[in-house]
């Protein structure tokens, strides 16, 4: 039959529309492959036999008996190309079968109210089974009328979520097209981890504030699927989190709240009266923007798969209870803010450099756990950085791309900022490199070397008051050379450090000159005969080695800090390049 003539037939029923005769009933029989008709004194108007009814049946390929046109047909109408699926979602609720099988019911639980704001999110925080499926949200004004967990409910309640409005619902997660925020195993009962593909975010969906909603699951399979045919039994049927909908013991209860606090939920994808395990680790999402009411976890799980108390149980129940909108916990000064703010801009760094490193200095809210938001990254905690409370350097595997860390690091609720932890050459400050005390003319200068007379550091007459007795310098430097005679009676080795090479001895090599004159200039011993003196003759000096190579701000900050209860002054004669790089 040519599209034309069967575009004809429909047509026809524009001549039947008023008419009060015997007509039939749509509805799907046993193995959904054709129409099953019943009769019925209603008049074709109160069926509501429109085109888009027509056309939503044809879409789905299903094939109309003859006698349904009211006319002597040879060929049964099948799908036409043509015809799209948005017509066949254009019906709206008064386009309703009326017979035995829609019947009112409620709902006593799994319904959700939509908030003031009108917008309700949705996350996906974790794939724990290994069929692929679809998580919807189903507009309940739309669902009064149907029997609950019939064929025709199945039908509406997709229909509603392939609509994408407000008033319908939406297809919110598909399962077999996007990944969890989350991977790993849940709960010791199993082996494998299923979640794949690319994390989408969170979702943000407009509805209307009051509307009330419910989920809708189809453990295998799209929503679309069901559209075309509605399925109430077997391992493709959907599952709502209105209970009263589902089939099986616990009265339905496929949805279970984790939390208790009405935000993140869990999906047991196996129907309860089928092979069900009770596990509730299949499906797990977090929701913001409505309040709803379902049964806790802890009063539907199988005791014996119980996942609460593993690792990943905990970490998820931190995140789950975590509060988005808490503010900010770490205090720090305002130079220390503006440090941060500069250190987490990543278009500075070398995208070649950004892309070798592995550690990222994390600042985590105090209301957070470190430990779950460490095991939910997958990463390393190397432990605290020390020198900013709550804040820890978190060490990300090869696997981890720079976009994949800066997504992860972005979008965990708790983070209050990270920046990676970049080793980097600061150069030397320029000095002078006199090494005799006529010839120290920033001590004593006579105009010895061409410069005018008297512009030093006036230092002879602070002498008469003080030495330096006491005082420990330490130089954080290249190096220092504490065998020089005028170096090795003011050193204190029980103070010093190698935070280049990581031990004790802070000996300058080969090529670092740097430290070791800035110590002469700063605590050479005075009146020994032998060299030049320093500023401040009888002051002790811890070597603190650091600037020999690349070095990180925590390497840095370890130097500055270093036996601080008993170094007061630390010289540093270096800093970053005086271009403006960092």
């Amino acid at each position: 039959m040519s599209v034309n003539s069967t575009q004809e037939n429909i047509n026809s029923l524009d001549n039947i529309n008023s008419q009060s005769i015997n007509e039939f009933i749509l509805d799907a029989n046993a193995d959904l492959s054709i129409l099953s008709l019943q009769k019925t004194n209603q008049t074709s108007e109160s069926i509501g036999f429109d085109e888009a009814l027509i056309e939503a049946y044809l879409q789905a390929d299903i094939e109309l008996n003859s006698n349904f046109l009211g006319q002597s047909l040879s060929t049964s109408i099948t799908a036409i190309e043509t015809v799209s699926l948005t017509s066949s979602l254009s019906l709206n609720t008064t386009d309703r079968t009326v017979g035995e099988d829609l019947l009112t019911g409620s709902f006593d639980s799994g319904v959700f109210t939509v908030g003031q704001s009108g917008e309700v999110s949705l996350d996906f925080l974790f794939d724990g089974g290994k069929f692929e499926g679809e998580l919807a949200i189903i507009n309940l004004s739309s669902l009064e009328g149907y029997e609950l967990g019939s064929k025709a409910f199945v039908k509406e309640a997709s229909r509603l979520a392939l609509t994408h409005s407000m008033e319908g619902g939406y297809v919110v997660i598909s399962d077999g097209t996007e990944g969890a925020r989350f991977d790993g195993i849940l709960g010791e009962h199993e082996n494998q981890a299923w979640n794949h593909d690319e994390y989408l975010g969170v979702k943000t969906f407009a509805m209307n504030p009051g509307d009330r909603f419910g989920f809708m699951f189809t453990p295998k399979g799209s929503i679309q699927s069901l559209f075309k045919r509605p399925i109430v039994e077997g391992a493709k049927s959907p599952m709502f989190s209105m209970s009263t909908a589902n089939s099986g013991p616990l009265n339905g209860q496929q949805f279970a709240d984790v939390t208790g606090d009405g935000h993140t939920f869990a999906i047991e994808d196996l129907s309860l009266d089928k092979k069900s395990d009770q596990d509730y680790n299949d499906f797990i999402f977090q929701l913001q923007g409505a309040t709803g009411n379902l049964e806790s976890l802890n009063s539907l799980i199988n005791s014996d798969y119980d996942w609460q108390t593993t690792d990943l149980g905990i970490a998820f129940q931190d995140f789950a209870t975590f509060d988005p909108t808490t503010p900010p916990s770490i205090q720090v000064s305002d130079s220390v803010r503006y440090a941060i703010n500069r250190a987490t801009n990543l278009e500075q760094y070398d995208p070649a450099v950004l892309a070798r490193t592995r550690e990222w200095v994390v600042g985590i809210s105090e209301t957070q756990s470190v430990g779950s938001v460490a095991f939910l990254l997958g990463v390393e905690n190397l432990g605290e950085a020390r020198f900013i409370d709550s804040t820890y350097v978190f060490k990300f595997s090869d696997q981890e791309s720079t976009q994949d860390i800066i997504q992860q690091l972005n979008n965990l609720p708790g983070v209050e900022f990270s920046y990676p932890l970049i080793a980097q050459q600061r150069p030397n400050r320029l000095i002078p490199n006199d090494s005799l005390y006529n010839q120290q003319w920033h001590l004593d200068n006579s105009g010895q070397t061409g410069g005018t007379s008297g512009l030093d550091a006036n230092i002879e007459n602070a002498w008469n008051l003080a030495l330096g007795n006491g005082v420990v310098i330490g130089i954080v430097d290249d190096g220092l050379q504490h065998i020089h005679p005028d170096l090795n009676p003011q050193y204190r080795e029980d103070l010093s450090f190698d935070f280049f090479d990581n031990d004790s001895d802070p000996l300058s090599g080969e090529f670092d000159f740097h430290g070791t004159a800035v110590a002469g200039i700063a605590a050479g011993a005075g009146n020994n005969g032998v060299g030049i003196t320093g500023a401040a003759p009888n002051a002790s000096l811890a070597g603190l080695r650091l600037t020999s190579g690349f070095n990180t701000d925590q390497q840095q900050a370890s130097a500055l800090s270093h036996e601080n209860q008993d170094i007061p002054i630390y010289n540093n004669s270096w800093g970053p390049r005086d271009d403006g790089s960092p």
